[in-house]
C-alpha cells in the first residue's frame, strides 16, 4: 500500500518543478512564436543582381517549438488503493447481481415447465418397458382421453391374410434340470469361464454391442484380470513392485490391471443393473458345465444357469521330475503372486537365482532380474538346453546377440546344459547338478518348461480336445458346443491361412476373446489379424514375433549393413514351411513403424517365394533411413548398367 503513494508523491513534485522551470506557473503554456518569412530581401555589394533572400528571423536558427513538459499528463485525483477498491466492488456486485438474475430465470424456466422437459428429456415408454411388456409410465391427466360412451362390438367376418414370419431366436427352456436362481438372476445371460485377458476383452466386445449385457466372469485367482507380460519385464525394468505400476518404453505411466474395482460389480448387485454391467466372482472355479440344460457346476457347489458361455481357462505351466524334492524353493512363474515371492528373494543381499529354460519368459527373467538388483548383490544363473537363449526360436547369429546381451547384465549362461539332480542344502538352499558335472547353488529356481492347457473342464463337458496341438477344438468362428465358445491359451482354432493352430501369447488371447465376444452376440467373425509378441534385451535388442517362428524351420534373413560407427543390427527373418515356399513366420529385429502389419500381410498372401523374391519383399520394411533406402534402391541399377557396359 505505502508504493502506490511513494510514487504518486515523486510523480507530483516532478511535474511541479517542470512547471516551475517552463514559467508556466501551473497555467496554460505560451503562445509558441513560429516566425514567418518575409518577402523583402537586402541588396549587398551596390550590384545590380540580387542577393539571395535573407529571411527576417530574429534568432537565426530554426525553432525547435515548445519544451517538454509534463502539463497534459493526466494526475491522479485518488489514492490506488481506495480507486482499485472500489471499482472491485462496483464489478463483482454487477458480477452476483447477473449471477441472481440467471439463477432467478432458470428456476422459473423449470417451474413453468416453458422447455418441456417432462417430454423431451424423458425415454420413450418404449424404452422402460423393453425388458417387461407389462411395466406402464403414469400417464398425466392432459394426456387421459376423456370418456366415450360404450359402442356396440360387431363381430366382423374372418378375413384370410398372408403373415410375414419374422425369424426371432426363441426363448429357451430348461425343464430338465431345476436350478436355484444365481443371487436373484434365474439366467446369467453371459458367463465367461476364466479371469484373464481373453474373458476380460470378450466382457468389452459383448457389451459394445448389448449395452444392456449382464456379464459374469469366473476366475480362480484372487485379483481382478491383469496384464501379464509386464511381470517378466517392465515391472523389473521400470516398475515399482508394491503399487504394480510401471513406465512403457515412451515413459508412459501405466497399471498392470486392465480396470479398477470400480469397474466390476459385486454378483449380487448385478441383477439389479438394468443396463448390464460385468461382475467378477473371484476364487472360484467351474468344474463342469451341463451344456444340454446350460448348467455351470461350482467347486463349491453352487450352480449357475447361463445363457451363453466362454470357456477361457488359459494354460497352466508345467515343472519337471527332477525338482520334486524342492518344490518349496521353486516357482513356476505365471500369476502376481509368483512375482511378488521372486522380487521379494531377489532384493535380498547376495541373493541367488536359477533360472531353467531358454524360452522368452525365462529370458527375459534372466536379464531383467540382475538388471534390477545388481546393486544389492544378486547372483542369476540361466540354464539352457539350446545353443544359448531363444535358440528354440531365432537363428544362430541372433541366438548369440540375445545371450551376449543377457550376460552384459551379469547372468551367467549355461548354454547346452540341463539340470540332472536338485536336492537341498543344510542352510535351505538348492543345489542344482547339471549335466556337465557343474554345481550352482540358489535360493530359488524359476522353471520355464511351457504350459499345459486347462482343458479338464470342456473334457468332461464332451467338447473334443486337440491331441496334437493341445487345447479345446473350435470353429473358424470359436464356437465348440451349442452356445459354448472358447478363446484363450486354451482355445485349438482354424486358422484360414496356417490351418489349425494354438499360441500361448498374448495378443493373440486378446484377438480371440474379441472375436468370441462378438461373435456371442450374434456375430459370424472370424479370426481378425494374428497377434504378435514384443520383448527387449537391451537398447540394440528389440524383436516382433508373428505367425509361427521355429529354429526347426527353413528361414532366409534379410539384414541392413550397420551405419558407419554403429554396431546395431536391423533386418528381417522369415520362416518358410516345409510344404511350399510360403512364409508362416516373421521376426522382426531392431525394425519399427509399420513392420508388424507388413508381416502380417505377407503372412496372409500365402506366396511360395525364393530367397531372392524376399530380398525383394524386405524392403517392405522400414530397414533404412529414408536416404539411405534410396541409395540402396540405386545401386542394383548402377550395377547392371556397368554390366551392360561391360
Amino acid at each position: 500500500m505505502l508504493r502506490p503513494l511513494v510514487a504518486f508523491k515523486t510523480s507530483v513534485r516532478s511535474l511541479t518543478l517542470t512547471r516551475a522551470l517552463a514559467g508556466s506557473h501551473g497555467g496554460p503554456p505560451p503562445p509558441v512564436y513560429i516566425p514567418k518569412p518575409s518577402k523583402k530581401h537586402v541588396e549587398t555589394g551596390g550590384s545590380d543582381v540580387p542577393s539571395p533572400t535573407l529571411f527576417r528571423d530574429p534568432h537565426h536558427v530554426h525553432n525547435p517549438g515548445p519544451p517538454t513538459t509534463f502539463d497534459f499528463m493526466p494526475v491522479p485525483q485518488y489514492c490506488y488503493y481506495d480507486t482499485y477498491t472500489y471499482l472491485n466492488r462496483k464489478f463483482n456486485g454487477m458480477l452476483i447481481g447477473s449471477a441472481l438474475f440467471m439463477a432467478a430465470a432458470l428456476g422459473y424456466a423449470l417451474y413453468s415447465d416453458i422447455f418441456a422437459i417432462d417430454q423431451t428429456a424423458r425415454a420413450p415408454a418404449s424404452y422402460y418397458s423393453r425388458g417387461s411388456p407389462s411395466v406402464t409410465l403414469p400417464k398425466k391427466e392432459e394426456d387421459v382421453p376423456p370418456p366415450q360412451e360404450p359402442v356396440e362390438k360387431i363381430e366382423a367376418a374372418p378375413v384370410k391374410t398372408e403373415t410375414t414370419l419374422v425369424a426371432t431366436e426363441p426363448k429357451k427352456k430348461f425343464d430338465g434340470l431345476k436350478v436355484p436362481p444365481f443371487h436373484g438372476m434365474d439366467v446369467v445371460p453371459y458367463l465367461l469361464i476364466g479371469g484373464g485377458t481373453a474373458s476380460y476383452y470378450a466382457s468389452l466386445a459383448i457389451r459394445a454391442r448389448d449395452s444392456d449385457a449382464k456379464v459374469l466372469v469366473v476366475g480362480e485367482e484372487e485379483d481382478m484380470p491383469y496384464n501379464r507380460p509386464p511381470l517378466s519385464k517392465e515391472l523389473w525394468l521400470r516398475g515399482d513392485p508394491e503399487t504394480l505400476h510401471y513406465k512403457s518404453l515412451s515413459g508412459k505411466p501405466k497399471d498392470i490391471y486392465y480396470e479398477s474395482a470400480g469397474f466390476y460389480v459385486k454378483p449380487e448387485a448385478l441383477v439389479t443393473k438394468n443396463h448390464g454391467a460385468v461382475s467378477l466372482l473371484k476364487g472360484t472355479k467351474v468344474v463342469k458345465l451341463d451344456i444340454a440344460n446350460h448348467v455351470a457346476h461350482l467347486d463349491n457347489g453352487e450352480k449357475i444357469r447361463y445363457g451363453k458361455c466362454l470357456i477361457a481357462t488359459g494354460a497352466t505351466p508345467k515343472t519337471l521330475p527332477v525338482f520334486d524334492e524342492v518344490k518349496d524353493n521353486t516357482i513356476l512363474f505365471k500369476t502376481i503372486s509368483d512375482y511378488h515371492r521372486l522380487d521379494k528373494i531377489a532384493h535380498q543381499k547376495d541373493a541367488r537365482i536359477a533360472i531353467v529354460g531358454g524360452g522368452i519368459l525365462a529370458s527375459e527373467l534372466a536379464f531383467s532380474i540382475p538388471n534390477r538388483y545388481h546393486a544389492s548383490g544378486v547372483t542369476v544363473a540361466q540354464i539352457v538346453p539350446g545353443s544359448g537363449a531363444m535358440s528354440d526360436m531365432l537363428p544362430e547369429f541372433l541366438v548369440s546377440e540375445v545371450t551376449s546381451a543377457i550376460s552384459k547384465e551379469g547372468t551367467h549362461v549355461y548354454a547346452k546344459d540341463s539340470v540332472a539332480k536338485a536336492e537341498k542344502t543344510e542352510d535351505g538352499r538348492v543345489q542344482l547338478t547339471l549335466a556337465s558335472g557343474k554345481v550352482v547353488v540358489a535360493d530359488a529356481v524359476v522353471v520355464d518348461a511351457g504350459t499345459e492347457p486347462n482343458v479338464q473342464l470342456g473334457k468332461d463337458s464332451g467338447i473334443a480336445v486337440d491331441e496334437k496341438n493341445g487345447g479345446l477344438i473350435a470353429d473358424t468362428h470359436l464356437k465348440a458346443a451349442e452356445d459354448v465358445w472358447v478363446a484363450g491359451d486354451v482355445c485349438s482354432y482354424e486358422d484360414p491361412v496356417l490351418g489349425r493352430r494354438r499360441y500361448t501369447q498374448w495378443e493373440v488371447a486378446q484377438v480371440l476373446g474379441r472375436q468370441a465376444g462378438e461373435n456371442m452376440t450374434g456375430g459370424e467373425k472370424t479370426l481378425p489379424r494374428r497377434g504378435s509378441s514384443f520383448t527387449i534385451f537391451g537398447p540394440k535388442t528389440h524383436f516382433f514375433t508373428v505367425g509361427d517362428v521355429d529354429s526347426k524351420m527353413s528361414t532366409v534373413s534379410v539384414f541392413a549393413k550397420p551405419s558407419e560407427g554403429k554396431d546395431e543390427l536391423k533386418g528381417i527373418v522369415f520362416y518358410q514351411s516345409e510344404a511350399g515356399k510360403n512364409v508362416t513366420g516373421v521376426v522382426i529385429y531392431n525394425v519399427f513403424g509399420n513392420a508388424v502389419d507388413v508381416a502380417r500381410r505377407v503372412i496372409a498372401d500365402k506366396k511360395n517365394l525364393s530367397p531372392e523374391d524376399l530380398k525383394d519383399v524386405a524392403k517392405l520394411f522400414e530397414l533404412y533411413p529414408l536416404e539411405e533406402k534410396k541409395e540402396a534402391e540405386q545401386k542394383p541399377e548402377e550395377a547392371k548398367e556397368t554390366e551392360k557396359k561391360e
